[in-house]
């Protein structure tokens, strides 16, 4: 269904309603292209900043149960 790579842009032209000009709607579809790439980029960095929590959580459960597990083989 080769017609459905076209959808996003319908629905920028549709969202952009009737301008007055074809530039002025090029210039709306722009500005939330912009608009969206910018919340990707926000909803990337969350993501980011995320996973370096959870990794670093990951990270000190793997160290405190690798440091009681060679306690228990030491038999302190």
């Amino acid at each position: 269904m080769p017609y459905l790579r076209y959808l996003p842009l319908v629905v920028l032209l549709m969202s952009a309603g009737c301008s007055d000009s074809p530039e002025s709607a090029i210039d709306d579809i722009a500005d939330k292209s912009k608009d969206l790439v910018e919340s990707a980029r926000e909803l990337a960095e969350d993501a980011s900043e995320r996973v370096d929590d959870e990794l670093e959580n990951a990270r000190t459960t793997a160290s405190e149960r690798v440091s009681k597990a060679v306690d228990e083989l030491k038999g302190d």
